[in-house]
This record gives C-alpha cells, structure tokens and sequence, in this order.
C-alpha cells in the first residue's frame, strides 16, 4: 500500500457513486473529496434510507452548489434487483464516462453487485473506501496496483451543524466558551478542579454543601481546604466576595444559591470545554462547544436525549466528552455509556468519546468497559487524577485517539 499527499485529480470523476447507509458521514466526506467540479453524484440508496439520503443531498448542495446531486433507489438485499436497476442506471451515462464507486456506505449486497455491474458495463471506475480506523480514503489498485491511501482527516473540516443537519436536525443547540478575557472565573474554574482533585477537599467541600447548601459562601475557618476556591471567590470581587457579588460576577443570576446546580457539576463541562478552547488552533479543532441539543426539524425543538456535554470537531471526526462530578462506577459507566451510542449515531465509527469524572482508578474503569463493550480504544476515561492538568491528557487524547 502506497501513501500519497493528495487525492489524485482522476479520483475525482464526473460520475460519483455513494452506496447509503445509516450513517450519512462518510459519503459527505466522500463527496467533498471525490466530487469533480460540475459532476453529478448518484446517491444510491434503499427504501430504508431515502431519508437519510435526502438530508444527505441538502449538505452537499450547500457545500458544492454547482455538483448535481441525485437519488436512485435500489434493493439493498436483491442481487438481481440491484443489478438491474444499476445498469439502468449506467445505460444513461455513456460508455467513456469517467465513473468513481465509494462503497464506504450501504450493505454489503449493495456494495458487491453494484462494483460488479460498474466493473463490466465501465472501464476504469475508481472506487475508494474511507477507512474509520485511520481518518484515510483508500484507492483501490486496478489489477496488478498497489493499493494507495491519502491521510484524510484534516483534509475535510465539517461543523458540528453540519453534522445535525445530516442527520436530519437543522442545526445544535450548543454553548459556546465563556471565559476568554474572564480570568477571575477561569481561576474559579481551576480551584474547583482541584478541590474534586483531592480527596481530602472534596470531602471538605461536600461537607460545606450539605451544611450551607450554597446559602451563604465557604468560609477558611470552618472550611480551610478550601482556601483556594475561597480566594478565587474573593478575586471575582475585588478581594471582598459576598453571596450577591459572587452571583453578579458569574452573570447568570442574581442569588448565589441559584448557582447550586452549576457549582455541584455544571462546573466540569465548562471547565472541560475551556481546555479544549485552549488546545484548538495548535490541534485544528474548528468547532467545539457544550450542552449540545439537536434541534427537531419538524417542531423546532431540542431533543434532549441526543445532548453531548462537550464536543468537538477534528477534521471530520466527532470527539464526545461525557463530564460527571462521581466516583460511583455504576454511574461513570451508565453515563459514558449514553454518550457513546449519542457519539456513534452522529458521528459514525470514526467517534471517539470520553469521560471527565472523579473515579480514581480510570485506567481500570477503561479497560473494563472496552471488554465489557467490545469498543477497543475507542473510549477514554479521565478520572480525579487528571484534573488539574485536563487540558494535557486531553492534548494526548486527542493525538493519539486514531493510532
């Protein structure tokens, strides 16, 4: 197998066929990628997936307006079927037309009749597969050539709304990072990290909740390992912190004890989305934000059971990270777990997904759930230890999460 640097122009053909299947993602990288200036691309999809197909087609009329785009419908079982209805297909092209298959996508009945047909009634059809494993599309070699592969992951940049609007949702519902030119509360944000760090401070601070249950600040004497959440408090008001200049400070609300939900966990996805803010231009990360809802395109309202904590977007590849203030493994689990089917759904196989959360044996935990799960190394788990230096362990995450 040879590496090349760039897609070679004869991959890109005037005829582009795209086998659908339930994951719109690769064949709008495909597309992208393969689609000549002009071209017409073929989406060949089942009776099952003219949806996904039809959300398919919007995307890439948006990104490449002067590329025809067309459904055919075939069977996605019936070889004869499929054969046939791909000859009509084909009859209306023209002998010499320069013809790609992409088979990423679709069954595999779809995938071998449809190369067969393409084989016998074309010369020289191109076919690519887009490999998950590596972010790299692969160029088949016509009979005695090697196989050649392009690196493609930073090759095709693709939104966060645009992977909503693949699958069909007009857009995320998203977060985006607060704290640029804020550094009293990034400093906020740091002291809690490593007060949920310590296992000591973290009792403390547990202690504090039940006692004031966020009636009134945390004070040295009674709560002295929390001195630098207390200082970080007094900095976001000039050096003389109180309930009401707290609230006013953050800017949400207007009573401190308002800011319950956020300081017993809401904290971490905030905390979690500000390293991913400070590692984005050196690791090309073009999209990122937290709370993401997908928006319903019939009714215009977030379908909360598809919500990502924090996400971000490499390439054309879908980081999910999962933020949980627990040590609990049967809730780290449970939790991971949902963000991973949310992550595969929109993302594909190309997924990766993450846990922030205070169990203090991650590697274990990890291992357990990749035998459990079968999911390999597809999921990482970041537990207490790794707090205070997040955004490091999440650099090597992310470097690291396709080798």
């Amino acid at each position: 197998m040879i590496e090349i640097a760039e897609v070679p122009e004869e991959c890109r053909t005037k005829h582009l066929f795209l086998l659908i299947g339930t994951n719109p993602l690769p064949n709008y990288v495909a597309a992208l990628l393969l689609a000549s200036d002009s071209g017409k691309v073929h989406l060949l999809h089942s009776s099952d997936t003219l949806n996904i197909a039809r959300a398919l087609r919007g995307q890439i009329k948006v990104r490449l307006p002067a590329v025809e785009c067309t459904l055919r419908e075939i069977p996605n079982a019936d070889s004869a079927e499929i054969r046939k209805r791909v000859r009509e297909i084909v009859a209306g092209l023209g002998r010499n037309s320069a013809v790609g298959l992409h088979y990423t996508g679709g069954t595999k009945a779809m995938a071998v009749h449809v190369y067969r047909v393409l084989e016998q009634e074309l010369p020289d059809v191109v076919c690519t597969y887009l490999d998950a494993r590596t972010l790299s599309l692969r160029i088949d070699g016509r009979e005695d050539e090697q196989t050649r592969w392009v690196a493609a992951g930073s090759k095709c940049l693709v939104t966060l709304n645009e992977v909503a609007r693949l699958h069909g949702y007009p857009e995320f519902k998203k977060e985006v990072i607060r704290t640029p030119g804020q550094p009293q509360r990034t400093n906020l944000l740091e002291s809690l990290a490593i007060v949920h760090a310590s296992r000591e401070r973290w009792a403390q601070w547990q202690a504090y909740v039940a006692e004031a249950k966020f009636q009134q600040l945390p004070c040295k004497e009674t709560y002295p390992k929390l001195d630098l959440l207390i200082t970080s408090f007094d900095n976001l008001c000039d050096g003389q912190a109180s309930e009401d200049r707290v609230a006013t400070s953050l800017g949400d609300y207007e009573k401190f004890v308002s800011y319950s939900k956020w300081l017993n966990g809401g904290w971490l996805e905030e905390y979690t989305l500000l390293q991913i803010h400070d590692l984005a231009e050196g690791l090309g990360l073009q999209d990122y934000g937290m709370n993401l809802i997908p928006f319903s395109g019939t009714r215009n309202k977030p379908l909360r059971e598809f919500d990502l904590d924090v996400a971000a977007m490499r390439g054309y590849q879908l980081f999910a990270i999962s933020c949980m203030v627990s040590e609990r493994v049967d809730k780290c689990k449970e939790h991971l777990l949902e963000a991973y089917v949310r992550a595969r759904q929109l993302g594909g196989d190309e997924a990766r997904v993450a846990l922030v959360c205070l169990y203090e044996e991650p590697e274990r935990l990890e291992r357990e759930i990749q035998e459990e799960w079968f999911m390999d190394d597809k999921v990482r788990v970041f537990g207490r230890e790794h707090l205070p230096n997040l955004k490091d362990h999440l650099r090597e995450w992310f470097l690291t999460a396709n080798l």
